[in-house]
C-alpha cells in the first residue's frame, strides 16, 4: 500500500485537526453544551475531546513525514551508493510500500490499545462502551479513540519499517572513506528525524495531564514512545554503524600489521629501517582509532 506522497504533511495534519475541532465546536455550541460546561466549570471533557482531535490530526502526518522523509534520505545518499539512477529511483519509489497485512495488523493493535484507554483512566464508569452513559463530550472521545489507535499503529509500523529498510541500505554503500564520514549524514538526519516524530506524539498525548486521572496512561504510552524514539533513532544507523566498524578494523589489522613489521626491521636492522615510518605508522593507527563509528557529529547531539 502507497500514501499519496504529493500531499503536504503539514497542512494534510493542520487541516484534519481544524476540521474536527470545528465540528466539535460547533456541535457543542448547537447543543447548548458550552454554556452548560463554563457555567459549571468543567470542560474536562471537552479538553480530552480537543485533544483527541490534535492527535487525530498529527499522526497521520506523522506517518506521511517518515515515509516521504525515507524517500529523500535514499535520494540523498546518491553519492555515497553503488547503483544506477534506475536503481536509486526504484529504491526511492520503495518508500511507502507496505504490505495489507502488516499494516492491517499494526492498525488492529492501535485499536486494541485504544480501546483500553477508558479503563485506565479514572473516573472509571461501569461500562465506558455503553452509548447510554455518554454525553455529547464523551461521545466523541469514543469515536475518535480507535480511529487514533489505528493511526497511532500505522504510524509506528511506517517508522520501524522505513528504518529498516534504511538500515539494510547501508549493504549497497561504495567503500567507506572513514575520514570524511560526511557522504553518511543522511542517515543520521532520517535518525534523528524519526526521534523527533515519535517524541512529537508524545508531547501532544501530554496535554492530557492537564486533567487529573491520566497519569498510568501516560506513563505507559509516553514509555512506550520514548522507546520507540529511541530505537528509531538507532535503527536506520544500524547499517551503517556495522560498515563503518567494518572498515575501521580493516584499517587497525592492517596498521597493526604494518607497524609489527616496521618495529621488527627496526629492531632487527635499524639501517635498513625505513626512516620516519613507525611513527607514522603509529599516528595513523591513532587517528583511524578515534574515527566515530556512529555517522553523528556534533550538530546531531545538539538538534
Amino acid at each position: 500500500m502507497k500514501p499519496g506522497l504529493g500531499t503536504s504533511p503539514t497542512r494534510l495534519g493542520l487541516a484534519i485537526s481544524g476540521v474536527l475541532v470545528t465540528a466539535l465546536l460547533v456541535s457543542e455550541y448547537a447543543l447548548g453544551r458550552l454554556q452548560i460546561l463554563l457555567a459549571a466549570g468543567d470542560i474536562r471533557d471537552l479538553r480530552i475531546a480537543v485533544v483527541l482531535c490534535l492527535l487525530v490530526g498529527y499522526l497521520p502526518a506523522a506517518y506521511l513525514y517518515a515515509v516521504r522523509g525515507a524517500r529523500v534520505t535514499i535520494l540523498a545518499l546518491r553519492p555515497a551508493l553503488e547503483c544506477d539512477q534506475a536503481e536509486l529511483d526504484e529504491l526511492a519509489q520503495s518508500a511507502g510500500r507496505f504490505g495489507r497485512r502488516g499494516l492491517m495488523i499494526a492498525g488492529l493493535i492501535g485499536l486494541l490499545v485504544s480501546l483500553s484507554g477508558p479503563y485506565l483512566v479514572p473516573p472509571v464508569v461501569p461500562a465506558p462502551w455503553d452509548p447510554r452513559t455518554w454525553s455529547p463530550e464523551v461521545a466523541w472521545h469514543r469515536a475518535l479513540g480507535p480511529v487514533f489507535g489505528w493511526f497511532l499503529g500505522w504510524f509506528v509500523y511506517a517508522l520501524l519499517e522505513e528504518s529498516s529498510r534504511l538500515s539494510r541500505l547501508a549493504g549497497r554503500l561504495a567503500p567507506i572513506d572513514l575520514f570524511d564520514l560526511r557522504p553518511l549524514a543522511p542517515f543520521a538526519g532520517r535518525a534523528l528525524a524519526n526521534a523527533l516524530l515519535a517524541v512529537g506524539a508524545v508531547s501532544v498525548f501530554g496535554l492530557f495531564l492537564l486533567d487529573q486521572g491520566f497519569g498510568l496512561l501516560f506513563a505507559i504510552l509516553g514509555a512506550s514512545t520514548l522507546i520507540l524514539a529511541a530505537w528509531a533513532l538507532v535503527l536506520p544507523v544500524r547499517g551503517v554503524h556495522r560498515r563503518i566498524t567494518s572498515a575501521k578494523e580493516a584499517k587497525l589489522v592492517w596498521s597493526r600489521e604494518r607497524i609489527r613489521r616496521a618495529r621488527a626491521a627496526l629492531e632487527g636492522s635499524p639501517a635498513d629501517a625505513e626512516r620516519g615510518e613507525l611513527a607514522d605508522l603509529v599516528a595513523y593507527q591513532a587517528l583511524v582509532g578515534r574515527v566515530q563509528e556512529w555517522p553523528f557529529d556534533t550538530s546531531t547531539y545538539v538538534r
